[in-house]
């Protein structure tokens, strides 16, 4: 099933697109993501951190096509 809403998916694109800016690009640059680097990066929101952290949690369980499509937010339920 698709997201809940398209709002969410768009965040979560938008939140890629903005770690490509950062220079991430890869599954592995992903895995070494740095919070406290990013934290201190300038126009990162909450929310897209909070996005960033599943995004890196999606991606070690192999699961990154569930998480932008919103299917891990019904597997939890």
């Amino acid at each position: 099933m698709a997201s809940k809403t398209p709002n969410e998916f768009q965040q979560k694109i938008n939140a890629v697109k903005k770690l490509m800016d950062l220079g991430i690009k890869t599954e592995k640059d992903i895995a070494g993501l740095d919070f406290e680097d990013l934290i201190y990066s300038e126009n990162v929101s909450i929310t897209e951190l909070r996005a960033f952290s599943a995004l890196k949690d999606s991606v070690k369980n192999h699961r990154l096509f569930s998480f932008l499509t919103g299917s891990l937010d019904e597997m939890k339920e």
